[in-house]
C-alpha cells in the first residue's frame, strides 16, 4: 500500500486527506482514507507562494503522518505545472508531487479515472468532459461575474433580483435571512456577498416547494443552464455512450432537481447515462498521483517524474 497526502488548494479554503492506496491500479471502490485520519483544513491560495505555504502547513500537520506521495488539486487561477514546481521546494524531501487541476481531480474521482462528463453544481458550475484518448473538454467554471450559469450563486442572484421586482415569498424568504437590508446583496459585489447569494439558493428550493411562481422559475431555469453547462462538455466527446456523474452542493436540492439538470442534458446529448459519483476531488488527485492508465494522464504534472527518468 502507498500513502497519499491529496489537498486541494482553493482561493477561499483548502483540505487535505490521507488516503492508503493499493500499489496497482486502484479499483472503483478501492480509494479508502487512511485509518484514524480526519481531513485537514487550511487556508485559501490564489498565489503560488500561498499555495507552498498552505501545502506545507498541511503536509506537516501532526495529524497528516507519513506520505509517500503528495497529491494536489490545484483550484484555478493555479496552473498545475506552476504549482507543481513551487512545491517540489517544500516536498521534495518527504515525497513526490503530483499536480492536477480541480477540474480534472473531480472528474477522475468521480468517474473512477475513466472517460466521460461531469457536472460540479455547487457554489460555482462547471462542465469537465474527458476523452478515452484524453482529450478534455471545459465548459463554464469562469467564475460568478461572467458565468457558472445555473449555479448557487447564479440562484442566489437571480432570486435576489425577483424579489425586489415581484416582492412575495421571495421577498420574504430574504428578509428572513438577511434581515431589512437584503436588497443591496442584488447588487453589491465582493466574496461576502458572493457566499449570502449561495447560501438563498437553498432558501429559493424551499419557496418553490412551497409554491411560489418567481421561485419555481428561478430554480427550472438553474436546471437548464446547468444541463446545457453538462452537455457542452459532452456533446463532442468520442464515445457510443456517455456516462455522467452530478456532483456538488445543488444536489441537495433533491432527485427532482437532478433529474431535471439531466433532462435538460439528454435533449441535447442523448448519449448521457448518470451514474453515481464514486468519488470527490480529493479521491481524484489520490487515483491520479498513482495511476498513471486514466486518459487524464496528459493533465498531471509529476516531479520527479521517474517514467520519464
Amino acid at each position: 500500500m502507498i500513502r497519499v497526502l491529496a489537498v486541494e488548494v482553493a482561493p477561499m479554503a483548502s483540505i487535505g486527506r490521507s488516503f492508503q492506496v493499493p500499489r496497482a491500479r486502484p479499483g472503483p471502490h478501492e480509494l479508502h482514507p487512511a485509518p484514524g485520519t480526519h481531513d485537514l483544513d487550511g487556508g485559501g491560495a490564489t498565489s503560488y507562494v500561498a499555495a507552498s505555504r498552505v501545502v506545507s502547513d498541511v503536509l506537516h500537520h501532526r495529524d497528516a503522518g507519513h506520505s509517500d506521495v503528495l497529491a494536489v488539486a490545484a483550484r484555478s487561477p493555479l496552473e498545475p505545472e506552476r504549482t507543481a514546481q513551487q512545491l517540489a521546494e517544500v516536498a521534495l524531501d518527504r515525497a513526490e508531487v503530483v499536480v492536477a487541476a480541480s477540474a480534472v481531480a473531480a472528474h477522475a474521482g468521480a468517474l473512477a479515472g475513466r472517460p466521460g462528463a461531469l457536472l460540479v453544481a455547487g457554489a460555482g458550475a462547471i462542465g469537465v468532459g474527458v476523452d478515452a484518448d484524453g482529450g478534455l473538454k471545459l465548459r463554464d467554471g469562469r467564475g460568478p461575474a461572467t458565468g457558472d450559469l445555473g449555479s448557487a450563486h447564479w440562484m442566489g442572484r437571480q432570486g435576489l433580483l425577483l424579489a425586489m421586482t415581484h416582492g412575495g415569498a421571495l421577498a420574504d424568504a430574504a428578509q428572513a435571512r438577511f434581515g431589512e437590508e437584503w436588497e443591496g446583496l442584488a447588487t453589491e459585489e465582493g466574496p461576502e456577498v458572493t457566499a449570502q447569494r449561495v447560501d438563498f439558493a437553498s432558501d429559493i428550493a424551499a419557496a418553490a416547494a412551497a409554491g411560489s411562481g418567481e421561485a419555481y422559475h428561478v430554480v427550472r431555469s438553474a436546471a437548464a443552464l446547468l444541463g446545457r453547462t453538462l452537455a457542452d462538455a459532452s456533446v463532442t466527446l468520442d464515445l457510443a455512450e456517455v456516462p455522467c456523474a452530478i456532483r456538488g452542493r445543488l444536489t441537495s436540492l433533491g432527485p427532482t432537481f437532478v433529474r431535471q439538470i439531466l433532462s435538460a442534458a439528454t435533449s441535447l446529448d442523448p448519449r448521457l447515462r448518470l451514474v453515481d459519483p464514486e468519488g470527490d476531488t480529493l479521491a481524484g488527485a489520490a487515483r491520479l498521483a498513482i495511476d498513471r492508465s486514466t486518459p487524464h494522464e496528459a493533465h498531471v504534472v509529476r516531479l520527479p517524474d521517474r517514467a520519464a527518468s
